[in-house]
């Protein structure tokens, strides 16, 4: 039977992954499922891709977000994929849109290629058919199928080619990209070392991007792509290059293959073929390594991670807000925006791209991949081709170009300077170093025998492409430090136009040369910025070289850090990032790993955030249970705040935790700068280098004056959204820098912030308390305990209302923290039930008597009377009760109850409360000095229910007996509070100290039969004969009756607690009937009676006769007077002095 249709526009999404697998699948699995569930929608994992759709079953399951804890940093996907033949015929669609009804899924997000996306779009053209077929074949009715008319389906593009076209990058192609130059730059060092030429094969049937962008990030010298193969006489170009560079003075030689590479004419190029041709023609020692499937493998990096989990956010907003005429949409990203475009045009874009290499219309194909992949083709073509004087400018055209590093050192930054100088070598330009920044330049610009002014050649920055940090140095020093000289070293040296590379300083430095203009002519010349700094903080663009490589650094230690928090269990790690004033690395980082939270600048901490976070990490660890990869991450700017340091962070953590977790820091400091740039950094760096060369190549032949005039002559190039752009420095100064903050105005990375949260699970400062932090009930009914023991005591609680309160919610295990007790009169249960007001408690009245004039307490070994006989003796006693065995000032003649109960269940490890109107029994609040801890006064005070207790346990009940006293003629304590309309409340100590040790480790719920089976345990009562007699200090009391007393109840969780180690087994002194304790095995008792929630009760029998008492002990007890006597049949039961000797 298919299930309803959930109400309004909340969907049943269903994610599956297919085709290929690609490392950031699970991220994109992971937003789709929580993304849902915070769009109060259900969620569905559908396992081993198109074939759990057509198998169905157990391979389509509901998920929650603890199911997808975890898949941020595990490759490939956890789900499952696979390529069916069964969904490829209509047989197997239909029997998968059934499975789908049968599930109530009406909504499909789909991480696949173009190949399980166009069967996707098929699948949802078909629908509406494939319905009518389900019901002309009585596979389902018209019933069943009318709420699921239209099937919605969401694509994202998982592949680690990314060859569709529509967008930049597709999930797991930057993570294969960085195997793929991990593996080139181990092979670079022994390719160098023997003057080897090596010939790579990396993946790419139709598409060469990642050859392209390979080699790209090596500097090879040569690349074959299926879309824009190498001329026909491609091999006498090949050994034309790779000769010059040899005689550069190049020592090694990369090559790199797609294995879709062909010629002009369609013939296969082979790595084999590309080995032969160096070996014989240009006779290299040259060898072939194939990477294989090492590049779909590992962890997926930062970029894969954040845009899977954007991907996937996005697409479930697509389910939401699609409409049965909305196009199949994918889910794309160009330069730096999420953007939707319709899947069927993609991928026809897609085909297209095949048919044109097919037709050899190269051209059309390369058109066809994107403005952004023939951009980096021409860059990769220019500065490889170096020496190639047809590419050179006329003299007139040709600049000295001064290259300078300012600010602290980003991964790329050197990538970046490598290719300004391969592109102004082939364009003839003079590419002039000036080392060490602004300070530098002055001050050491004239050293002999090498000065800090320097002219580039080739062979001087072949290699430092892989390198990180500045080969030219850098710091943070400006030019107004010594503005005169600065001006006199660009006359000198004769500076045509300058290349800055580097932060905010940079951008600082670019402002106060364009300032100076008027006063200093040798600054009138172009002047383009390249932003690099890991902050990602300069105004004009929404990515800086180098802010990858920092993440992907930080990533790695948050990975290896949260497998220290994930062992350990109970364990968050606050951790420091750099990225100064602007919380950019933060927020990326917090994306990238699954942090629990992300403070940043822009943001700041507050006391009230604190407070809301940490019981928010109270709840989830309350709710965790040990459970594997639970380790917490909080990720917090170096600059957050200046009072909340990541010290002081961790003290609160760890001060709030009260032992239930633990905090530690962490701070990897300068590490995060990197040691190697990421491939993202090192291509784009090169981009962005070219062009900046090429954007000032456009202000050569021009005069100082006209230079001046034109607001570009000073830029910075940025990314904004989906475009590459240059902003003229004067208007990004005045409109979009916050100089104060030294940051840009306006972030686009800011509205990331609350996805963390999101994802997260993070509480919004609505859903706490203003004042302390903590949660609202709604907030911890989202977070209620997951396992079945846990979740039966909470909807219990939830349910009884007034009968049963529950303090410290999201903090329940498997027992019990706080419980208000006692059935309430029938007026205070409507005022409850119908949400009036409830009167408060009468304050006590205080005791009129002087309580000198009571006698003293009898001698220490006297034996007490039972619960039954002092309870007759009070009803029928003409004098009001004496203490006898019991504390002194146990009652006072007028019953009027205290504010606080007695001091017995504190002194039992609990803290008591109770209110009531007037009763005739309560307990006093202040016991006497003189008062023995004895056995009675703990069950004169708590008739209803006795406790078995292992000094071994720490958290959790293995025995009780629960249940009221019904003793004719008398009424407990606790009954008459509750029955006059009072509460007693039984709270746990802070203290985690354990009963043998004079503390409470448990408090558990007593009431009437009907708690009882609302509590989960089975209740009944055995009949119990007994004749107790005995002096009390007012005279003889006497009771011979019958008396009803709850079962012994016995967990099922501990097999042999009452055999090993069990203290008590009195249920009172007397004859007839008592309760046996036995083992319960899977689930029943050996009776074989079924256990209720853990608990099982059998029956004895006991005899007994007059005789004194003989008390059953571990260890020898201290003698008592002889009042009666109990005769065991079956070990088991102990007498009362056990439970006094303990508790003493």
């Amino acid at each position: 039977m298919a299930p309803a249709a959930l109400p309004g526009k909340a969907r049943r999404i269903g994610v599956m992954t297919s085709g290929g697998d690609a490392p950031g699948m699970n991220g994109a699995v992971r937003a789709v499922v929580r993304m849902s569930i915070f769009k109060e929608c259900e969620s569905y994992g559908i396992y081993e891709g198109y074939e759990g759709l057509v198998q169905g079953g157990d391979l389509i399951k509901r998920m929650e977000r603890d199911d997808v804890r975890g898949f941020l940093s595990d490759g490939g996907t956890a789900i499952g994929t696979a390529r069916c033949k069964a969904f490829m015929e209509r047989s197997g669609r239909l029997r998968a849109a059934k499975n789908l009804i049968t599930a109530g899924i009406d909504a499909l997000v789909i991480c696949g290629g173009d190949g399980s996306l166009t069967g996707a779009d098929i699948f949802r053209r078909e629908w509406p058919g494939l319905l009518e077929d389900l019901i002309r074949q009585n596979e389902l009715t018209a019933q069943q199928t009318h709420p699921y008319q239209h099937l919605n389906i969401v694509g994202l593009v998982g592949s680690i080619d990314n060859d569709m076209s529509s967008t930049d990058a597709t999930i797991g192609c930057y993570s294969s990209l960085t195997r793929i130059c991990e593996a080139l730059d181990s092979i670079e060092a022994t390719a160098s070392s023997h003057q080897r030429a090596f010939v790579i094969e990396v993946m790419g049937r139709h598409c060469g991007w990642l050859a392209l962008m390979s080699a790209l990030s090596t500097g090879a010298d040569y690349a074959f792509l299926p879309e824009k193969p190498p001329s026909e006489d491609w091999e006498e170009e090949m050994c034309g290059i790779i000769s010059r560079h040899r005689k550069m003075g190049k020592r090694k030689t990369i090559v790199i293959v797609a294995e879709g590479a062909h010629d002009h004419s369609l013939n296969k190029v082979t790595p084999t073929q590309v080995k032969d041709i160096l070996s014989n023609r240009l006779k290299l020692d040259t060898r072939i390594t194939t990477l294989g499937h090492v590049q779909r493998g590992g962890s997926p990096c930062a970029y894969d991670r954040y845009l899977s989990t954007l991907q996937g956010v996005e697409a479930v907003k697509a389910v939401l807000e699609a409409t049965p005429e909305t196009p199949t949409p994918i889910i794309c990203v160009i330069e730096n925006k999420i953007v939707r475009k319709p899947l069927m045009k993609a991928v026809e874009v897609t085909r297209a791209v095949a048919e044109a290499i097919k037709a050899q219309d190269f051209d059309l194909a390369m058109e066809l991949r994107g403005a952004d992949f023939a951009e980096y083709h021409n860059a990769y073509m220019t500065t490889t081709a170096t020496g190639n004087l047809q590419q050179r400018l006329p003299e007139e055209k040709q600049m000295r170009i001064g290259i300078i590093h300012v600010g602290a050192p980003a991964g790329g930054m050197n990538s970046a300077t490598r290719a300004a100088v391969a592109y102004c070598l082939s364009r003839g330009h003079t590419p002039i170093a000036l080392h060490n920044g602004f300070s530098g330049l002055c001050r050491h610009h004239d050293d002999q025998p090498l000065g800090s002014v320097r002219e580039l050649r080739w062979l001087d920055v072949e290699g430092w492409v892989s390198k990180g940090g500045s080969e030219i140095g850098t710091n943070r020093n400006l030019p107004s430090e010594d503005m005169p000289k600065t001006a006199f070293c660009f006359e000198k040296y004769q500076i045509d136009a300058l290349f800055i590379v580097g932060g905010f300083e940079a951008f600082t430095a670019v402002s106060e040369l364009r300032k100076a203009r008027p006063e200093y002519p040798a600054f009138r010349i172009p002047i383009a910025l390249l932003p690099a700094t890991i902050s990602n903080n300069v105004p004009g663009t929404e990515y800086s070289v180098g802010s990858d490589t920092c993440l992907n650094t930080l990533v790695g230690f948050c990975d290896a850090i949260k497998q220290s928090a994930s062992a350990s269990r109970r364990r968050v790690f606050v951790i420091e990032t750099q990225g100064g004033n602007s919380g950019y690395i933060a927020t990326m980082a917090g994306l990238s790993v699954g942090a629990l939270a992300v403070y940043t600048p822009e943001e700041g901490i507050s006391m009230k955030m604190l407070a809301r976070d940490i019981e928010h990490l109270r709840t989830t660890f309350a709710k965790d249970k040990g459970q594997s990869k639970g380790g917490k991450l909080i990720l917090r700017n170096e600059k957050a705040s200046k009072a909340y340091t990541t010290e002081v962070i961790d003290n609160m953590i760890n001060n709030e935790a009260h032992g239930r977790f633990e905090s530690r820091p962490a701070n990897p400091g300068h590490f995060q700068q990197g040691v190697t740039p990421s491939p993202m950094d090192r291509v784009r760096a090169v981009r962005l280098a070219v062009k900046c060369i090429a954007f000032m190549e456009g202000f050569a032949g021009r005069s100082k004056d006209e230079i001046v005039a034109d607001e570009m002559s000073a830029s910075v190039i940025g990314i904004k959204g989906a475009r590459m752009v240059f902003g003229a420095m004067e208007r990004v100064e005045r409109e979009e820098t916050n100089w104060k903050e030294r940051r840009p105005k306006d972030e686009s990375w800011l509205q990331l912030k609350s996805v963390v949260d999101t994802l997260s699970g993070r509480p919004r400062p609505e859903d706490a308390c203003e004042t302390c932090g903590k949660l609202s009930k709604s907030t911890q009914t989202a977070v209620q305990p997951q396992n079945r023991d846990s979740r039966r005591l909470y909807n219990m609680t939830s349910k009884l209302g007034p009968q049963i309160k529950r303090k410290s919610v999201p903090l329940i295990s498997k027992s019990a923290e706080s419980f208000q007790i006692g059935p309430l009169p029938a007026s205070l249960s409507d005022s409850l039930t119908n949400g009036t007001s409830i009167p408060a408690p009468k304050p006590p009245t205080p005791p009129p008597h002087d309580t000198a004039m009571r006698p003293a307490t009898p001698p220490r070994q006297q034996a007490p009377l039972s619960d039954a006989a002092y309870n007759r003796y009070l009803t029928t006693a003409a004098s009001p009760p004496m203490p006898g065995s019991f504390p002194s000032d146990e009652y006072s003649p007028q019953g009027e109850p205290p504010s606080q109960a007695s001091s017995k269940l504190h002194k039992m490890g609990y803290e008591a409360s109770a209110s009531a109107s007037p009763s005739p029994y309560a307990p006093s609040s202040q016991p006497s000095a003189k008062s023995p801890r004895r056995p009675s006064s703990v069950f004169r005070l708590l008739p209803s229910f006795k406790r078995s207790y292992n000094d071994r346990i720490s958290s959790s009940a293995d025995s009780f007996t629960s249940g009221r006293s019904q003793t004719p003629g008398a009424e407990s304590v606790m009954g008459s509070l509750a029955d006059s309309g009072g509460e007693i409340s039984l709270k746990k100590k802070k203290s985690g100290v354990f009963w043998g040790r004079r503390k409470s480790s448990l408090s558990h719920v007593t009431g009437t039969e009907e708690t009882g089976r609302k509590n989960g345990y089975n209740p009944g009562f055995t009949r119990q004969q007994h004749t107790v007699s005995g002096v009390g200090n007012g005279g003889e009391a006497v009771y011979d009756g019958e008396e009803e007393f709850p079962p012994r109840l016995k967990k099922k969780k501990s097999l042999t607690f009452w055999r090993r180690t069990s203290s008590l087994g009195l249920d009172r002194m007397g004859s007839g009937y008592g309760q046996q304790q036995q083992p319960v095995r899977n689930g029943s008792a050996s009776s074989g009676v079924p256990g209720i929630n853990g608990y099982q009760e059998t029956e004895d029998t006991m005899v007994s006769e007059p005789d004194p008492i003989t008390l059953r002990s571990r260890s020898p007890p201290p003698r008592l007077p002889e009042v009666g006597h109990v005769v065991q049949e079956k070990g088991g039961l102990m007498g009362e002095e056990d439970w006094f000797s303990n508790i003493r």
